[in-house]
């Protein structure tokens, strides 16, 4: 049944977003959304119990086999069944030292544009970058008129 569902998901079309059934639909394409802890740790109490192997385990839960050979190889390497908040994409340009300059260079001269700031920091950004550098430092940029 749930794969008649999943199927009709994806024979839709989708112009935004929208959700349906554990999946996100984004621009005529599907997106599975991750499994709840609550349900990751059902079924590894089901694998514990021995209430079958891991493809009847997987049929009882309408989830893959394969994904419970990876949530049990999760549970090894980390001893947990929670999703890695680890950041995802490049790392920021201005962070660490940089941010540290950034935050001494605003005390020094806080009447500086973007332009400047960036100029003296000596890094390859764009302004929206540097702009938001500033925001995680919670500075805020006021002109003298």
């Amino acid at each position: 049944m749930l794969q008649k569902r999943l199927r009709r998901v994806e024979l839709e079309h989708f112009t935004s977003l929208s959700s349906c059934v554990g999946v996100w639909a984004v621009r005529s394409r599907t997106v599975a959304k991750a499994h709840s802890l609550d349900t990751r740790l059902k079924v590894m109490a089901a694998v514990d119990e021995g209430r079958g192997g891991q493809e009847e385990v997987a049929a009882m839960f309408g989830v893959s086999s394969r994904w419970i050979r990876r949530l049990v190889a999760l549970r090894q390497q980390t001893g947990s069944l929670e999703l890695s908040r680890a950041r995802r994409g490049p790392p920021r340009k201005i962070a660490g030292k940089v941010e540290a300059k950034l935050d001494r260079l605003t005390t020094q001269k806080p009447d500086a544009t973007l332009a400047q700031f960036r100029r003296r920091l000596g890094v390859d950004a764009s302004l929206t970058t540097v702009w938001r550098a500033l925001q995680r430092l919670d500075v805020t940029i006021k002109k003298k008129v």
